[in-house]
């Protein structure tokens, strides 16, 4: 390894990604990754994927940083133009295979692959996923991706490493039986999916309800059960969608939200559960199972990010009150998961409410609350936007606008590395 260069400080990914443009060196990293692993695996299956099967052969093949031009001398493989496949001398193999042809690569099983220009093809996620399907050989198959970058939605995807999962959101839709044709619901995905979570209440007066797909009733789900929140995951055929949740039977159905996502891609299931105007207190309320508090558990996050600072701070909530209940939200969300807190940004106090002082009495509640449970430190809203009010990144006077909600965003990203 040259001075300039640099090992991986995580080997345990399945996926590598390479970007880079012209010259830097990527066809020539797959080529010797693959070459080693062929040499070093005797008898091994791999995949070699390009934009078309001339791709392959011209460059990843026989290009001047190809696997042939790349390999140990005396032990270069050879290349099988009838069979389109690359073999060495211990009877390891790579496959050519066309990104042009998804279906091709339904049904070969591999060790690893290499993926190449993957910006380039046509349909990226498609054939991204059934190479994945094929690397089901050995311990650990392995995928590398090289490619130029370009701003398609498919490399942010692949470059955050999580699928595609979209969430219509908690906030509920109510279907009535005695209203024909407004007891369906339909969701759209913008990819290729094959499971489907439905987020339902149940209570004795509920109903019945059918989740389909392409015309075919794929579950029928019974709300008709002691009050609570529930997930059903609903397993179908890969399809492009819609997902409808249809009424058939009983009361009125009152569904929470539904997640379309892909068995096979790694996925992270984000839920954005807030409202206008919440407090603490309105999280902490048990009046109902399905409520926040009580629907926690069956949403069972790995972590929640909590911020909840300028409506008590606006509304003069008392700093014990508040710390007191943020404490138990917090207790609550740790019985599945971590919890990230964070602080709000400061708003104007010429509006006439919470002055900075209580604002800073809200934000060292919050600290205290993450200290005494051994919590990561909370983001800090007033540090986050330089210290007091922002109006280059306010929408009005407690609402961040658009740029201090990327600044969020992306602190919370930051924070939870995804």
């Amino acid at each position: 390894m040259a001075k300039h260069q640099a090992s991986p400080t995580d080997d345990d990914l399945k996926t590598w990604l390479l970007l880079g443009g012209r010259g830097s060196g990527k066809t020539f990293a797959g080529s010797v990754w693959i070459d080693i692993m062929a040499r070093e695996l005797p008898g091994i299956t791999l995949a070699l994927v390009g934009p078309a099967l001339h791709d392959v052969r011209e460059v990843m093949v026989e290009g001047a940083s190809g696997i042939k031009a790349s390999a140990e001398p005396g032990d270069r493989p050879r290349w099988e133009a009838g069979r389109r496949r690359l073999v060495w001398k211990n009877q390891s193999a790579a496959y050519a295979f066309s990104a042009e042809d998804p279906d091709s690569l339904r049904g070969p099983q591999f060790h690893a692959a290499w993926a190449d220009e993957f910006c380039a093809w046509r349909k990226p996620e498609m054939v991204l996923s059934n190479l994945r399907f094929g690397l089901r050989l050995g311990d650990e198959p392995l995928l590398a991706v090289t490619t130029t970058p370009r701003p398609i939605p498919a490399l942010r995807r692949l470059m955050a490493g999580w699928g595609v999962n979209t969430l219509t959101g908690m906030g509920g839709k109510l279907f009535s039986g005695a209203a024909a044709s407004g007891g369906v619901w339909s969701f759209q995905p913008d990819g290729p999916v094959d499971r489907f979570d439905l987020w339902a209440v149940t209570n004795t007066a509920l109903g019945v309800m059918t989740v389909e797909t392409d015309g075919v009733v794929r579950a029928s789900v019974n709300t008709t059960k002691p009050a609570s929140m529930e997930v059903t995951t609903v397993a179908f055929p890969e399809t492009s969608g819609p997902v409808t949740v249809r009424w058939a039977s009983g009361g009125a159905v009152f569904i929470a939200g539904g997640v379309a996502w892909r068995s096979d891609v790694r996925r992270a299931r984000v839920i954005n559960a807030g409202w206008g105007g919440a407090k603490v207190a309105d999280w902490i309320t048990t009046d109902q199972p399905y409520r926040a508090y009580g629907s926690i558990p069956a949403a069972a996050p790995d972590l929640s990010v909590v911020c909840l600072t300028i409506n008590d701070w606006n509304a003069g909530t008392a700093v014990a009150t508040y710390k007191a209940g943020l404490g138990l939200l917090v207790d609550r969300c740790l019985t599945t998961g971590d919890v990230l807190l964070m602080t709000g940004c400061p708003s104007d106090p010429a509006q006439g409410k919470a002055g900075y002082a209580a604002q800073s009495a809200i934000r060292d509640a919050v600290f205290e609350v993450a200290a005494t449970r051994g919590l990561a430190a909370p983001i800090d809203g007033a540090a986050l936007f330089g210290g007091g009010f922002a109006s280059g990144l306010m929408f009005d006077a407690v609402h961040p606008n658009a740029a201090g909600q990327a600044r969020i965003a992306e602190a919370v990203r930051a924070r939870v590395m995804i």
